[in-house]
């Protein structure tokens, strides 16, 4: 009966550790790097000085420059939401399919095509976001953001 025991014990720590990614790409968040779901709270456009952790901003914008940017991140929001919410959508879809008694792998496929679109759509709305408020910039500024550090902002082009 230990044997059996043991045995099993052993076949459940295989079988979860073999599902833990399956799971985490399950999260309602999408899994780690992914950021929270459509319906979690936002915060404001200045997070740590930053753009929601795309862009970290200067810390030397004037009332202006802030005011401008809060326009354009206000105005990009219905957008950025709905776009959340397909992605969001479809992730849970092709979840629930994952786990149906009657998965179709066409399905799948057709799924999996409609998140990559989705995703690309939101990727894009951010690239026009950080787009608009790169123009917003001083030289200066803009010769500040890319001199920073990697994982701090936009990366200096490649010389090449």
């Amino acid at each position: 009966m230990k044997q059996f025991n043991a045995r099993l014990s052993r076949l459940f720590a295989i079988a979860a550790l073999s599902a833990l990614p399956a799971l985490v790409m399950a999260a309602p968040d999408g899994g780690p790097g992914r950021g929270p779901g459509p319906d979690a709270p936002r915060m404001g456009g200045f997070e740590h000085g930053g753009m929601r952790g795309h862009m970290r901003l200067p810390r030397d914008l004037t009332e202006a420059q802030r005011d401008k940017i809060f326009a354009i991140h206000h105005a990009q929001e219905p957008a950025l939401r709905e776009a959340g919410k397909q992605v969001f959508k479809t992730r849970q879809a092709l979840r629930e399919l994952a786990t149906a008694d009657n998965y179709d792998a066409a399905r799948a496929r057709s799924l999996a095509d409609d998140l990559g679109r989705a995703e690309a759509e939101q990727a894009r709305l951010h690239a026009d976001t950080m787009a608009q408020v790169w123009k917003v910039l001083t030289p200066e500024q803009r010769k500040q953001m890319n001199e920073r550090p990697e994982g701090r902002g936009p990366m200096p082009p490649k010389a090449g």
